[in-house]
């Protein structure tokens, strides 16, 4: 590869590198933290943490069900998850005379343990990394399309540093002074953490074509037979456990983790969950049953969904650091701040091109701040929009 292509090539690198630097900072620190958000927003609730094992939850949907509906608040039940994190309890999404609710439930008796908002720190997190609180697609597009930029950005970085492979163990060297010692930590921190941005990149890239409407086509079950109610007259966690039953005999070794209640008068029960049949990393099974003649309306896999719909749930997985349990979940957040310190490294790296030694953290702002021309004011429209979106949902 001759020196003039990997010249231009290191030429695309750092403007590419300089014009999405503060934006890749941003969308690498929120999407870090939102991988363990949702412990962080437990740590100070006791009452969550559980240490029963997996063998001991023997908490049924219909237990659960009976008990959480009996509560005077409760005026209906959305979701009721098992299992939904390492060492959580069962988990019952609810509407309540006072709005929506998470309740979380012992996974031995189905006792409600603790009562949280819906709306918390990882909801508004995941809305700020998502769409930048702008609640609408294009907002969702913009954060999502970035992913072709970066994918650039990537792909130059490779090429413009030789033998990249070599440089897992190349310790930053000061000798060059502290530009020399900049660029070479931007470079570890870069190899390091290389993998992960372009998973990010590309797992990005397929939610762009989501949002595109370029989504493939999930299997959906037929409907149920019709009735004047959402729900049958004597449904409760008695007809539930006999539909789960009958569903655990739909698909071989069927372990359903999620069940939602029929939300309209042609809907069935559905299980979803892991099975033999398949990997967890591909998605779960579901299985849909009528609540009133009990019998199964659909059982269905991933292998039944078409084009990108049936890559969704591994892109998801992979996306956000769930398809390992929490050691996957602390690899990506450590490998996902290691991608916020190649943002900063890399504006420290610039900074100190243009003027030599700083004289702190301020210069470099400065300095990338002036180097992004009229990019400048399309950050500072961003950070007006989502100022501007924040308080009008949450009335700051």
């Amino acid at each position: 590869m001759g020196r003039q292509f990997r010249s231009l090539t290191f030429t695309v690198h750092k403007w590419l590198g300089l014009h999405l630097s503060l934006f890749m900072a941003f969308l690498f620190l929120t999407g870090s933290v939102l991988v363990v958000a949702s412990e962080l927003e437990l740590v100070f609730r006791p009452n969550v943490w559980t240490t029963v094992q997996d063998q001991e939850r023997t908490a049924s949907f219909g237990t659960i069900y009976d008990t959480v509906k009996s509560t005077d608040s409760v005026r209906a039940i959305n979701v009721i998850e098992k299992y939904p994190g390492a060492w959580l309890t069962d988990k019952v999404y609810v509407a309540t005379s006072e709005g929506p609710k998470v309740m979380w439930t012992d996974p031995t008796s189905g006792a409600v343990v603790d009562t949280t908002q819906v709306v918390g720190f990882r909801s508004v997190l995941r809305d700020l990394h998502d769409n930048l609180l702008l609640d609408h697609r294009v907002g969702y597009l913009l954060v999502s399309g970035i992913s072709i930029l970066m994918l650039g950005l990537i792909v130059s970085g490779l090429i413009s540093y030789r033998r990249f492979w070599k440089g897992f163990l190349r310790r930053p060297s000061d000798r060059a002074g502290r530009r020399g010692y900049l660029g070479g930590l931007h470079r570890l921190l870069a190899v390091w953490s290389g993998v992960l941005m372009l998973l990010i990149a590309v797992s990005s890239f397929v939610f762009f074509l989501g949002g595109l409407g370029i989504s493939g086509k999930t299997a959906a079950p037929g409907p149920a037979q019709e009735r004047t109610e959402v729900l049958p007259a004597d449904f409760a966690g008695a007809r539930i456990d006999q539909a789960e039953a009958i569903a655990r005999t739909a698909l071989p070794g069927f372990e359903p983790s999620v069940m939602v209640p029929p939300r309209n008068p042609r809907g069935g029960i559905v299980f979803s969950g892991s099975w033999d049949g398949g990997p967890p990393l591909l998605g779960a099974a579901r299985v849909v049953i009528d609540p009133v003649t009990m019998e199964v309306m659909a059982a269905l896999t991933p292998s039944d969904n078409t084009g990108i719909a049936r890559l969704k749930p591994l892109i998801d997985k992979l996306h956000f650091g769930t398809w390992g349990g929490l050691f996957s979940k602390l690899l990506w957040l450590g490998f996902g701040l290691a991608g916020f310190g190649v943002a900063l490294s890399g504006m420290m790296t610039f900074a100190a091109r243009q003027s030599g030694p700083l004289s702190g953290d301020a210069g470099v702002m400065r300095q990338v701040w002036s180097g992004l021309g009229l990019f400048r004011w399309v950050y500072a429209l961003l950070a007006l929009g989502i100022f501007a979106a924040a308080s009008y949902h949450y009335a700051l």
